[in-house]
């Protein structure tokens, strides 16, 4: 909701590992629950990731 424009999100699926999340934000990764982020559970956390996206997608 915060980026109405331009934002583009892609998930994909495994078999073999179940809770693997990670967000990437041109190129770079600004989270990752497999390498001990844990879920997007805090809004520190969420912030941290619009803030990623904001910095290559201003909010509209």
């Amino acid at each position: 909701r915060r980026f109405p424009r331009g934002l583009e999100v892609r998930g994909q699926g495994t078999r073999e590992v179940t809770g693997w999340f990670e967000v990437t934000v041109g190129g770079s990764l600004v989270h990752s629950k497999k390498a001990g982020d844990g879920f997007v559970d805090t809004e520190a956390k969420l912030q941290r990731i619009a803030g990623a996206i904001g910095m290559l997608l201003p909010p509209a």
